[in-house]
């Protein structure tokens, strides 16, 4: 199966809201029956108001790519979603300080949870995350050619959060990705990785999809002034949200979806990608423990990261 974007509509909503959805075809080839197609939409949601959300919709139209651009035409996502979820009625709750609890590590191992994932998957996961986050504090990832991301001052090294991969796999395990309200609550940002074809080996998912995240910056630059702004939400999104200081507890999942797909889940705690707010903060890496400007933090030298109690 293979997919190509139809087009990308755009709308807004008493300035606070803006919504992006992007249409896209998806073609499989049948026996004897030439292609039948079926309409992906991904919906993708910014609030305004100092946090946001996105997600994803996988629904089946009539098979014609005519009947999708006229879906496209005629849809209005936004008063939908608004009278659907009143996702602008959510609480606004204040980020909470980098800690772990019994249900975290560094490496990751969540033996209560038994759901496919495996502990080498999960150290994977945690290691890409902080190779590329100590790369990017050290002055040393790479933009477009000739550019460097800034150095980051004080980035958290991540640990992995059975309680975030828990609710990751809830969210993901039927491939319908709808609202996930549970991670919306509680201010959690998300990646999503698609890989068109069948992936078992869960290790080999969780770098492929944390290189392309990170990929990003290298195909798209460094976004102006380390900020996050409406303007790289479609294309650096997902670097900015690996790259995100404070973005500390991760949870991942990787799922088999439809009939070739893989779709990989990560989970981020707190949540990123905040309108008009600094990636992270820039300047030299840490070289003690003050210099992390967090209580009980431990500075990493050679990882150039700042270790969260």
């Amino acid at each position: 199966m293979n997919t190509k974007l139809v087009t990308t509509c755009r709308w807004s909503g008493n300035g606070r809201t803006k919504l992006v959805a992007r249409f896209h075809i998806a073609q499989k080839t049948s026996h004897g029956h030439g292609q039948s197609q079926d309409a992906i939409i991904t919906l993708q949601a910014i609030i305004l108001d100092g946090w946001y959300t996105r997600w994803e919709i996988h629904v089946q139209l009539t098979p014609t790519a005519n009947a999708l651009t006229a879906f496209a035409a005629k849809m209005r996502p936004f008063a939908y979603l608004q009278n659907t979820f009143l996702f602008q009625q959510l609480p606004l709750q204040q980020q909470q300080p980098p800690q772990r609890n019994q249900q975290q590590s560094l490496a990751g191992s969540c033996p209560e949870l038994n759901n496919g994932m495996t502990d080498e998957a999960r150290k994977m996961f945690v290691d890409k995350h902080n190779e590329y986050r100590s790369l990017i504090a050290k002055g040393q990832a790479k933009g477009k050619p000739g550019q460097f991301a800034p150095k980051a001052a004080r980035m958290l090294k991540v640990n992995y959060d059975c309680n975030v991969e828990a609710n990751a796999m809830e969210w993901a395990k039927d491939c319908t990705f709808g609202m996930n309200m549970a991670a919306m609550l509680k201010r959690w940002g998300n990646n999503m990785h698609m890989i068109p074809s069948k992936i078992n080996n869960k290790t080999e998912a969780a770098a492929t999809s944390v290189a392309a995240w990170f990929g990003d910056l290298q195909k798209y630059g460094v976004p102006d002034k380390n900020v996050f702004t409406m303007d790289i939400y479609t294309t650096l999104s997902k670097y900015s949200q690996l790259a995100w200081q404070s973005s500390n507890r991760i949870g991942y999942v990787v799922v088999p979806c439809w009939e070739s797909w893989t779709v990989v889940v990560c989970e981020y705690n707190p949540g990123g990608d905040l309108p008009g707010e600094k990636i992270y903060h820039e300047g030299d890496p840490c070289r003690r423990d003050a210099d992390c400007q967090c209580p009980g933090c431990i500075c990493s030298r050679d990882e150039a990261l700042c270790i969260a109690p």
